[in-house]
């Protein structure tokens, strides 16, 4: 099996602020607030709300969907909430893998698009899913 380069620090730092871009409504009005800069960890600390309501909804904590642990348990969490964040219809704004990635801490955006996809294809996460879309919309103003 081959080995997968490890990233250099200044790689890993473009990508995550390129993946974080794209919450410009966000930090425009933080900077149009006067606060000044935002930085990385800032950025990614806007969406810590969302990640606690995807968590609420699938009945865990965020730091459960952050793990590395690769557990079934975890990682079919982790899964439905890569799911959760591309729905149009939901509470939260729709989310680009790249940042789902960086938000869950993940290598890169072509995990979470496969987690996305697993629970497309596996019949008992869907309907896991989809109970929890009803039960979300059902919660939501």
């Amino acid at each position: 099996m081959r080995r997968r380069k490890k990233l250099s620090g200044s790689t890993q730092r473009l990508r995550t602020s390129l993946a974080v871009m794209s919450l410009g409504s966000c930090m425009s009005r933080h900077l149009q607030s006067g606060k000044g800069v935002l930085t990385k960890n800032h950025r990614l600390s806007l969406l810590n709300p969302i990640l606690g309501q995807i968590a609420c909804a699938i009945g865990t904590t965020p730091k459960w969907l952050r793990t590395h642990r690769r557990h079934q348990q975890v990682s079919d969490d982790r899964h439905l909430a890569c799911w959760l964040l591309r729905q149009d219809d939901m509470p939260w704004p729709c989310l680009s893998y790249p940042l789902i990635a960086a938000l869950l801490g993940m290598k890169n955006h072509t995990s979470a698009m496969s987690g996305a996809r697993k629970v497309e294809k596996i019949t008992s996460l869907k309907e896991r899913a989809q109970v929890i879309v009803s039960e979300t919309l059902e919660r939501s103003p």
